[in-house]
């Protein structure tokens, strides 16, 4: 007994959804029939499992739990209720097991192991799983080879014994490549909104580039080596963290260079500068136009100076050097006073509104790097001479092991600048020329943010304080690391403090201080995690519950708990959309009727840096980003004209930019929604209902910004790519 990709699915989705099925009750005495038939269970408890479970895959789950001796029976019984072949996956065919990529393989747990007359057979592992994202795996499949595919169950066990003991065919490069359509990109036009999806530097490394975006979860990829392990596993990585799909196509190395040329059509400043000539051999640059001899004595007499000063951690009286430009810290550097030149470093990276310091080693310089504004940008360059003395200066002011250099380390210690306690935490890291350090810079003294001054619309903004007024509930902050998130909180726990309100903040590391709220540091080296402190903070009486993050199951499910409870919580989720969140919680155990019942609002967020307004300027853009953009607000009724414009650079910016604003899309759980949480339907379908309720998604809240002039189209392209 077999059946096709089709049939799967639609029997999934009668499976999953009971009022596809004439009757529930019909499906689950159809699967007790059949485990009874397997000799699963016994006639006499089969009353039982129909009083307790309310699907044949409850069922499922529950017996392959109780009874994990009788898998290859429950499977047998399962593939026979939903009429589906069964295989012992015996014969397996090298040259078919190919076909799919090994990392596919593993992660969704198929194997293709025979093909006739045009019909490859597939044996999947847990039935009862099969979702949609496995579902696409084989439809793609289907697509790129031209072949029927035949799905077949089996048991896990089987599954992974073939993916461990079958070795594909010396012939299944081959045959990988030859699998895949041609695409001819040579009298193809690429957008620079398409192209951009991917960034230049990783089409580049994987010879790959994205020439069409068929819909916004569906794209088109040609790769010149499409047998590349690394290439596959990457647009593996997009396609799940991004749930898309991905067609891929080959393509010529001819017309891979002619694509990148599409890469270039951005508007370039005037009198752009072009790179500078590398320095004389013996020579190092320190910033533009000043070079110093590499010392012959550096690390003997930097090694030596190290030793004095230690306990210098107020850069205001301990470095009086005039320091305001990179030209400046070069003056510094050039004395080879470590000490001094490590305040200087620090010093100008506080000054400068640097969120993190990269001292990188190289094989001829040390590279200084600042991060403004989520960009790194090069700030000077040290003789490699200096590097140990560097580094080990760091060390002790962090207190770690100075000649510990062959695993990470990571330590902590505050200076203070301009006034302000900075709070550096540091990160060491073994590198083939010497080890690299990360300081990340958070300045305690800095003021909150309020709501209000966050960048979003009058409509988002509403919602997020709804959602926090209430008397319970949770307000979910979304997005990748550095986009904005603990800034939100921060923001909605300034918003909601008073003195009648008691506020306790589990994070890690506490990045600013506010008065009147109660703020813990947990320390999971230790064992005190966001969930050990979680049920501390509960038996504190607290009104209010900001938790940094959940990173597990345990914290989701005591973050929800504690929500219907009586409490307040504002807690952060690593998930890519608003929509995403809710399978997100579901996948780390939480019911989904909790989740309905306990989340108020999520906010999904991306920061885009902000046009200077000292030299803001009207500018084109080529024909087809407009187009692209005009389509979007025409997918909204928007009918507001766009505008693009961009920064000159100036002496208040020197790259067009300053400042950086956020992007937001915030959705509400409504009564619809909630019933799509508790039928556990997918983020695409929740994000659906979402945008008919209103909801203003980040890529056009950021055209909104674009064509306000607060933003430009390059950002917000870049800060929603995949999305």
């Amino acid at each position: 007994m077999a059946t096709d990709i089709k049939d799967v699915r639609d029997r999934d989705e009668v499976g999953i959804n009971p009022n596809l099925a004439s009757s529930a009750k019909l499906a689950i005495d159809a699967f007790i029939d059949s485990l009874v038939k397997f000799d699963v269970v016994k006639e006499e408890d089969a009353a039982g499992l129909r009083e307790k479970y309310q699907t044949p895959e409850d069922v499922f789950s529950a017996l392959e739990r109780f009874k994990p001796d009788d898998e290859e029976k429950l499977v047998k019984a399962y593939a026979d209720y939903r009429r589906v072949g069964f295989t012992e996956l015996k014969k397996i065919s090298p040259d078919v097991f190919a076909t799919l990529p090994r990392a596919l393989a593993e992660r969704y747990q198929i194997v293709p192991y025979e093909l006739e007359n045009r019909l490859m057979k597939v044996a999947v592992a847990q039935p009862t799983r099969l979702a949609r994202g496995d579902l696409s795996v084989l439809r793609s499949m289907e697509e790129k080879s031209g072949l029927k595919i035949e799905v077949n169950y089996a048991t896990r066990a089987a599954v992974q014994k073939a993916l461990k003991e079958t070795v594909p065919a010396p012939n299944a490069v081959s045959s990988q490549k030859a699998a895949l359509p041609r695409a001819d990109l040579a009298n193809k036009s690429i957008s620079s909104l398409v192209i951009n999806k991917l960034p230049r530097d990783i089409a580049e490394q994987y010879g790959m580039v994205v020439f069409e975006s068929l819909s916004p979860t569906r794209i088109k990829v040609g790769m010149v080596d499409p047998t590349s392990q690394k290439a596959r596993d990457l647009l593996d990585f997009i396609r799940e963290k991004n749930k898309i799909e991905i067609e891929q196509y080959v393509i010529s190395a001819a017309d891979f260079k002619n694509a990148l040329h599409f890469y270039e059509q951005r508007a370039t400043l005037p009198d752009e500068p072009s790179p500078p000539s590398p320095p004389p051999a013996g020579t190092v640059n320190f910033s533009a136009g000043a070079t110093a001899t590499h010392p012959s004595n550096t690390a003997s007499t930097a090694m030596a100076t190290l030793k004095a000063g230690d306990e210098e951690t107020n850069l205001d009286v301990y470095l009086r050097e005039k320091l305001i430009t990179p030209d400046d810290l070069s003056t510094i550097i050039k004395t080879g006073n470590v000490p001094k030149m490590v305040a200087g470093i620090i010093k100008l990276a506080s000054l400068m509104k640097s969120s993190d310091v990269h001292i990188e080693a190289a094989k001829e310089l040390v590279l200084i790097r600042y991060r403004i504004d989520g960009k790194l940008r090069e700030i000077v360059k040290v003789p490699v001479g200096f590097q140990k003395s560097v580094v080990a200066r760091v060390k002790i002011l962090a207190k770690l092991k100075i000649d510990e250099a062959r695993i990470p380390q990571d330590g902590r210690f505050e200076v203070t600048v301009a006034g302000h306690s900075v709070d550096l935490r540091v990160s060491v890291m073994p590198a083939i020329y010497g080890e690299k350090i990360v300081l990340r810079l958070l300045d305690k003294n800095a003021g909150i943010f309020e709501l209000k001054s966050l960048g979003m619309n009058d409509r988002d903004l509403k919602l997020i304080v709804k959602g926090i007024e209430k008397p319970y509930g949770v307000l979910l902050v979304t997005g990748p690391t550095g986009s904005g998130k603990s800034t939100t909180l921060y923001a909605g726990i300034n918003h909601l403090k008073g003195p009648t309100i008691n506020i306790v903040t589990l994070e890690d590391p506490v990045e600013y201080e506010i008065a009147g709220i109660n703020q813990v540091q947990v320390k999971p080296h230790i064992g005190f995690t966001f969930a050990e402190g979680l049920r501390a903070v509960l038996r504190q009486d607290p009104n209010i519950i900001m938790v940094g993050e959940i990173r597990d199951a345990e914290t989701a499910n005591l973050v929800t708990h504690a929500a219907l409870t009586g409490h307040v919580v504002l807690t952060t989720l690593h998930t890519n959309n608003a929509a995403g969140a809710m399978p997100r919680l579901i996948n780390m155990g939480v019911e989904p009727f909790l989740i309905s019942s306990a989340v108020n609002a999520i906010v999904a967020q991306r920061l885009v840096r902000k046009i200077c307004p000292s030299c803001r300027a009207e500018t084109q853009v080529p024909p087809e980003v407009r187009a692209e953009a005009e389509k979007e607000f025409a997918q909204y009724h928007i009918s507001q004209p766009i505008r693009f414009y961009q920064g000159k650079g100036c002496p208040k910016c020197d790259d067009g930019y300053k400042g950086r604003t956020g992007i937001y899309e915030v959705l509400e759980v409504s009564d619809e929604i909630e019933d799509l949480i508790i039928k556990r339907a997918p983020a695409s379908q929740i994000l659906d209902v979402a945008i008919k309720q209103g909801m203003t998604t980040m890529r056009l809240d950021g055209l909104l910004k674009v064509a306000a002039g607060i933003t430009t189209i390059d950002e917000v392209m870049q800060a929603t790519m995949l999305n």
